[in-house]
């Protein structure tokens, strides 16, 4: 199966990704596959997993995508190999092996027997100094190119990322028909540099790691989410969410908020939307996308009682968006 085919097959699947998904994901289907900067790393619960780092003589910049994160306080399990950290068990999901290069390396390669197809990744590229030139990493799984990446500085605990599409059946499915794995038999991921990218006055550090989705998924108006998630190393659970359908080009959304102790979580979404647009919620002021859908997270304010998002969009009209409010709960 190729990347035409990959994208035609979750077209197709009605039953398993809505028209939601389809207009959010599969529009994202080939920038996850190959320019994605999130990063994924796949598993099952129960795996072998065996790492193998390779350091070439000619040393190369190593990335991570600009999603790496920035360094919080958690108390969340987390393993740290060569000076980057994984969570282990992230709302659920599943930590089953990591491998990280030293400073310099070229090339880090993980191999692990997953007992599932329900998997996902994350890459990291960690260099010390802020740079105008970072060179491009590569992420290649059972030597299929699924990213294109440059580095960041972020240091903080790394956890899943996201696959093919956000409906675990289909992506379940994609890791199965694009990636070829086989329950129970080798997956290897590799994150490298060309050769020839230079690596000498700024030494970067590569790493990636490999999670089974074992975190609960709910799905509601087309949208999936999960029931917990990590944010700024802390667990929040989902309390309340709400959805409103945008019929013309302008529509708004509020959903109540209960009383917490801390803070609340809230995640702004759009979602089944086929035009550019402009969305403002709370605090945030406006922002321009493109017509593919988005979200994003935000803690709420102290005593906030509830959460807002208006769209406005371009061209076609119609959209969905909604609003998630998670609770910490660690």
């Amino acid at each position: 199966m190729d990347i035409d085919d990959l994208r035609q097959t979750l077209a197709t699947m009605a039953d398993e990704v809505s028209s939601t998904d389809e207009t959010n994901r599969l529009a994202k289907v080939e920038a996850k596959v190959r320019a994605a900067r999130r990063q994924w790393v796949g598993v099952g619960a129960g795996v072998v997993a065996v790492a193998a780092v390779v350091g070439l003589l000619v040393p190369t910049l190593l990335n991570g995508g600009d999603d790496a994160p920035s360094a919080h306080h958690s108390q969340l399990p987390t393993v740290v190999d060569n000076g980057l950290t994984f969570y282990t068990s992230p709302a659920g999901d599943t930590l089953v092996g990591e491998a990280v290069g030293h400073p310099g390396d070229r090339v880090v390669t993980l191999t692990a027997i997953p007992t599932t197809t329900d998997l996902s990744y994350v890459s990291r590229c960690v260099e010390p100094a802020i740079s105008h030139d970072s060179p491009t990493y590569h992420v290649t799984i059972n030597n299929k190119p699924i990213l294109d990446s440059t580095c960041g500085d972020g240091t903080g605990p790394a956890g899943p990322g996201t696959g093919f599409t956000s409906s675990p059946s289909g992506n379940s499915r994609a890791w199965k028909d694009y990636i070829g794995v086989v329950p129970g038999q080798p997956v290897t991921v590799r994150i490298f540099f060309e050769r020839g990218t230079p690596n000498d006055s700024v030494p970067r550090q590569l790493g990636v790691a490999l999670y089974a989705d074992t975190g609960q998924q709910l799905r509601d108006h087309g949208v999936w989410f999960g029931q917990q998630t990590v944010f700024e190393g802390h667990t929040y659970r989902l309390v309340t969410r709400g959805f409103e359908q945008v019929k013309g080009v302008r529509g708004k959304l509020r959903l109540a908020l209960p009383s917490a102790e801390e803070h609340l979580l809230v995640v702004y979404g759009v979602a089944d939307v086929h035009s550019n647009y402009r969305t403002s919620s709370d605090g945030s002021g406006s922002s321009t996308r493109g017509g593919t859908g988005s979200s994003q997270d935000a803690l709420a304010k102290p005593d906030q009682q509830a959460a807002h998002l208006s769209i406005r969009l371009h061209g076609k009209s119609g959209a969905l968006i909604y609003l998630l409010a998670y609770q910490r709960i660690d």
